[in-house]
């Protein structure tokens, strides 16, 4: 569908197509892409040279009186065609070392800019370095309220089980999208950001040991509370920003409750790595309004 609007357009940066993935990631992998550019676990193709895989700035795109703005912060990882006119397919590869992993989940928001919904649309997995892919969820655009984000969140052990696939040393998980126009004006696009990959498995301490732990609330605009089952085991906690930054800690606690205070912080997802006696017993994704 093609339209003509008043368009003002300022890109930050262009992602240049990759050589294939070099490298593969170990977990926990997140990404916000504050950085302005991707890093060296990503692979970036697209069917056509007038396909865009880029990072933008949520100052970048407005269109009809909408901006396309970041989940949180305000880099953005989108997809769509320049000029426009015929069909591309844009595809964004995250290379990850799994081999020997449990228990990991994938986690990202997305959002859409009146893309129609395409078969070809949607997020794929690959146990064989990307030799072969496997669609694993569905993105179907016309589905969305357009600028509008969403939280997403998959089992990659339950994925893996359904599809015939195994953790291994070259992992990738593909983000797919297929259209025939560009954002602000042609009007088509993915919107990515928060991307998070996490095992849950989270205690090597015996069974009858195990520290239960419960956190709320979760979103929350101030205050988290922590409720550990268990007292005196000389808690300690990290907490984390989105891109791996940590940003508080606390390596003394000897009550079976912690409180931290969010207030200070942008709204966004943060992780709050929680230890005992020195070994971590649970992480947990916080969410700051």
């Amino acid at each position: 569908m093609k339209k003509i609007y008043l368009l003002a357009i300022s890109i930050i940066s262009f992602q240049a197509i990759n050589a294939q993935i070099t490298n593969y990631a170990t977990i926990p992998y997140a990404t916000g892409f504050e950085s302005g550019t991707l890093d060296n676990n990503w692979y970036t193709t697209s069917s056509s040279q007038d396909g865009r895989i880029q990072i933008w700035n949520s100052t970048s795109l407005i269109w009809s009186g909408d901006t396309a703005k970041a989940h949180t912060d305000s880099l953005w990882l989108g997809m769509d065609n320049s000029p426009g006119g015929s069909y591309v397919t844009n595809e964004a590869w995250i290379g990850l070392d799994l081999l020997g992993e449990t228990q990991v989940r994938f986690t990202f928001w997305w959002a859409e800019w009146n893309d129609e919904t395409e078969p070809q649309d949607g997020i794929y997995i690959s146990d064989d370095g990307g030799t072969s892919f496997t669609k694993v969820l569905d993105l179907n655009g016309a589905s969305y309220t357009d600028l509008q984000w969403y939280y997403f969140d998959l089992n990659l052990d339950s994925l893996n089980t359904v599809h015939g696939l195994n953790f291994t040393a070259t992992y990738v998980i593909k983000l797919q999208q297929y259209d025939n126009y560009y954002f602000a004006g042609g009007n088509d696009g993915f919107l990515f950001d928060d991307i998070n990959v996490e095992s849950t498995i989270v205690s090597n301490i015996s069974e009858q040991d195990e520290v239960k732990v419960k956190v709320f609330p979760n979103p929350t605009a101030d205050f988290v509370n922590i409720s550990l089952s268990k007292s005196n085991n000389n808690y300690s906690y990290q907490l984390y920003s989105i891109d791996g930054q940590l940003i508080e800690e606390n390596n003394s606690i000897n009550e079976n409750s912690i409180k931290l205070n969010l207030s200070d912080y942008n709204a966004g997802v943060y992780f709050v790595n929680l230890y005992s006696n020195g070994e971590m017993i649970h992480s947990h994704k916080l969410f700051k309004q």
